[in-house]
């Protein structure tokens, strides 16, 4: 759970590592025509370009992983989001553990535990996250 979520608290790093990355991707060049044959990378350079990032393995976790986030975020009710909001994004003092959360929101510390479950289950099932912990 905790990778998880990781992946939710720093999911502005990760936009921003994948913009490096398909920098990094765009600026490796490759040779377009090493054994003189005709080509079979496409003419266009948008096309060469996400072809080149679907080929790149870190690339696409990285957008499966915020893609998900932006999916559970999204498919989310108002509650939920807040509680998103307030553990990962925007936390206040004084809201620290899930307890002190679950008091500012007016929920048991067992129902969001159990909210944070259910929206962290929904979150590995979309990237395809593999755990025994689950």
């Amino acid at each position: 759970m905790r990778v998880l979520e990781g992946y939710i608290k720093n999911v502005e790093k990760l936009r921003m590592r994948l913009k490096v990355r398909r920098l990094e991707i765009l600026d490796n060049p490759i040779e377009e025509n090493p054994g003189a044959g005709k080509s079979n990378i496409p003419s266009n350079p948008i096309e060469r370009e996400t072809m080149k990032c679907l080929d790149d393995d870190y690339y696409l976790n990285l957008d499966k992983i915020i893609r998900g986030v932006e999916h559970v975020y999204n498919k989310a009710d108002d509650e939920v989001k807040e509680i998103m909001r307030l553990k990962y994004w925007e936390p206040k003092l004084g809201l620290e553990t899930w307890e002190q959360l679950a008091e500012e929101m007016h929920y048991s510390k067992t129902s969001i535990l159990r909210v944070r479950e259910r929206y962290l289950r929904e979150f590995a099932n979309k990237i395809d996250f593999v755990n025994s912990d689950f």
